[in-house]
């Protein structure tokens, strides 16, 4: 007991009777047995032990052998643990002292154990970091050797997590392989959790654990039930696997060869990885193929607990590399999943404090309509819970907010598509570059047409103004996420050439508009192809102004300032989005204004008005309604003119200005002579004197209309 402490610094207590039992072969026996625990221990023993017994062969002292016939240990309770600092309690105060072979020179004489024998026994190792605990259970050892040279036949059985585990086979030459450096072989059997491997290799050199020469073959049921006795519940369990590979080295340097893992059946999905580990410690040197199938991948539903948005034949593969610089690298990576495919280049940079993610990402064909469907959120296999996958005790990963996980890394990611399809939205031929750097995301868009917005915001053939660039950098700023730099070119003059630029304040909010708007183009009668029929006005035409703002849903555009042929106007838009239709307010002011630029549905303005070089000054208010139907003239206030030649006031609605039907108007007009109208209408008029007159007009029948 007391070379113990003197050896360990810590107290051993033998708390028990001591049985002895003489003869050639003397036999000890002790009863409660307890070795001390590290004083900043959880608990006070590091080792409980109900009984110990040994018997030793006298016979072969006499040749110099200590022969020990059997050991037994019977319910030990074994506690491994660490402190927050990552202290050990193995760690002893030893002396630093000369042993007494030291001293003499002479070397300790050889040991023989025949049998050890371990029953009802308790291993529990407490992680003081990470503040975890498992247990082991050790519910029979049994190790038998019939002589030093001969094999030794081993027995283990036990449990780990709540599964049953054995572990059966030979350790071939253990004593020569530790006392004359010869090779130690194994043929072992472990099974566990529904799984059974066979390890069958050398060790060359044991006491410095090299020249490992192992081939490990493995079969189950269950890749879930395995993974869960490595600490990780709730995953997903795709069925059974097999496995095969070679292992070589040392603990500090393991290769795996010759790796062939097979996974899940045709039920379901498949997975086969081949290939080689360099470095399975540090992980590098990786060089795998992989390839995964399932012949539905509605069948997946299986494995998530939920409806799939995405049906049909699904097909990934691909290689994953890694090297000694710390760059991983997936390549020739394709996706097919029913008619969409995929294909990828991917590298992940660690060589760098910050890392960085760089991609090429090309796609002929992807339908992502299914994802917005709104009854794949709810669909699910009855009332089973959506899968979640618990870590191991005291690997929670930290909660990120978005603007630290962006923060985290750098990327550089090139995306080609051809067509993509959104719910009454597709985009063709687009090529995306975007650039992630210290939080902020730069991205360029090209593509040679606008993609069709239609449906979404009923201007038609947007696809035919031409080929379009868009540049912007996304920041992310706790939960807001704001533009900058935004510039968007789309069309040419010859159709309507777009120019946006600025900053958006809040994406999610719609709100902190800051943008500038430029709209020209060589004859304004071609804007009809995008906006109301039939469309009143024509000519080259140029417009600028300013998107501000965005309160009570109602976004602003003023300032706005253009030229129409030779009409110089300014105005500002509001369009109001808060009421159940959308309703654009605009107002218009020319300080004079002719009608070279008007066309007015189902009348033909006459020669002689359109020579007049000025009709005076223009103030006009409109407001449209957008509704699901026709296009609306909800209200007009119209002011033109002059009283030396003729003042318009008109007012009122048009229910469908597409048609030009629905009309409810009042019109005033009134002048200084009456014979100045003679410059309007060509003909000599032949009264004089001021006039003034007013009417409401009405079409109650399409094409006919009323004036009372």
């Amino acid at each position: 007991v007391q070379a113990v402490k003197d050896a360990t610094g810590r107290e051993l207590v033998l708390g028990g009777d001591i049985e002895f039992a003489p003869g050639l072969s003397p036999g000890l026996a002790v009863t409660d047995i307890r070795f001390e625990n590290a004083d900043w221990g959880s608990q006070p023993d590091m080792i409980r032990l109900r009984r110990f017994e040994i018997e030793v062969t006298l016979l072969p002292l006499i040749r110099g052998v200590i022969e020990i016939e059997r050991i037994i240990l019977e319910a030990p309770d074994i506690l491994i643990e660490t402190d927050k600092d990552g202290r050990s309690n193995l760690t002893f105060k030893t002396p630093e002292k000369d042993t007494p072979e030291s001293k003499s020179g002479r070397p300790s004489l050889p040991v023989i154990i025949h049998e050890a024998l371990v029953a009802e026994g308790v291993v529990q190792y407490i992680d003081g970091r990470s503040d975890s605990a498992h247990t082991f259970r050790l519910d029979h050892l049994s190790a038998r050797s019939d002589a030093r040279a001969e094999p030794l036949d081993l027995d283990i059985r036990g449990a780990f997590k709540d599964h049953l585990f054995e572990i059966k086979g030979r350790l071939g030459g253990l004593f020569p392989a530790l006392e004359l450096e010869k090779a130690l072989t194994a043929d072992l059997t472990v099974r566990a959790a529904g799984a059974e491997a066979i390890i069958v290799g050398e060790i060359k050199e044991v006491a410095e654990l090299k020249g490992l020469t192992f081939s490990v073959s493995a079969s189950g049921k269950s890749v879930a039930n395995v993974i869960e006795m490595a600490g990780i519940a709730g995953v997903p369990d795709p069925g059974p696997f097999r496995l095969t590979s070679k292992v070589e080295g040392s603990p500090d340097r393991l290769t795996v060869s010759e790796l062939a893992l097979h996974v899940g059946g045709e039920d379901l999905a498949t997975v086969e990885i081949k290939g080689v580990i360099g470095n399975l410690v540090a992980f590098d040197g990786v060089d795998l193929n992989f390839e995964a199938e399932s012949k539905d991948s509605k069948r997946l539903t299986k494995l998530f607990d939920q409806a799939l948005p995405l049906e049909g034949r699904l097909g990934l593969s691909g290689r994953f590399t890694t090297s000694d610089d710390d760059i991983y690298r997936f390549d020739d990576v394709k996706i097919i999943l029913a008619e969409n495919d995929l294909n990828a280049e991917v590298e992940l940079n660690f060589t760098d404090q910050q890392p960085r993610v760089s991609a090429v990402i090309t796609s002929q064909r992807f339908d992502l309509r299914p994802l917005f469907k709104g009854d794949i959120a709810d669909a699910s296999r009855g009332d089973t819970p959506p899968v979640s996958i618990q870590p191991a005790a005291g690997l929670e990963p930290p909660t990120s907010t978005p603007e630290s996980i962006l923060r985290a890394f750098n990327a550089d990611v090139k995306l080609k598509t051809g067509t993509v399809l959104f719910p009454d939205l597709t985009l063709k031929d687009f090529t995306t570059h975007a650039q992630l750097k210290n939080g902020r995301i730069s991205a360029s868009i090209k593509a040679p047409a606008l993609p069709d917005i239609e449906k979404l915001s009923g201007i038609t053939n947007l696809q035919e103004l031409g080929a379009f660039n868009l540049t912007c950098d996304l920041m992310v700023s706790g939960e807001k996420a704001a533009l900058k730099n935004l510039k968007l070119q789309a069309g040419s003059n010859h159709t309507a050439k777009v120019g946006v630029s600025g900053a958006i304040e809040n994406i999610a909010s719609g709100s902190g508009f800051d943008l500038k708007i430029n709209l020209s183009g060589d004859d304004a009668a071609g804007l009809e192809r995008y906006l109301v029929k039939p469309w009143p006005l024509q000519g080259k035409f140029s417009v600028s102004g300013k998107m501000v703002g965005s309160i009570d849903n109602i976004l602003r555009f003023p300032g706005i300032r253009g030229r129409l042929k030779d009409i110089d106007f300014k105005g500002a838009v509001d369009v109001n989005l808060a009421g159940p239709i959308p309703l654009v307010v605009t107002t218009v002011s020319a300080q004079q204004f002719n009608l070279r630029p008007f066309l007015l549905p189902d009348f033909e303005i006459p020669a002689d008005m359109k020579k007049l070089p000025s009709l005076g000054l223009l103030d006009m208010v409109v407001a449209l309604s957008v509704p699901v139907g026709p296009l609306g003239l909800v209200n007009v206030d119209l002011t033109a003119g002059t009283p030396d030649l003729v003042a318009i006031k008109m007012t009122g609605s048009i229910n469908d200005l597409e048609k030009f039907q629905g009309m409810n108007l009042q019109l005033m007009v009134r002048g200084e002579n009456v014979s100045n109208l003679e410059k309007l209408i060509g003909s000599q008029i032949p009264i004089e004197g001021a006039f003034t007159a007013s009417t409401f007009i009405k079409d109650p029948v399409k094409r006919k209309y009323r004036f009372e």
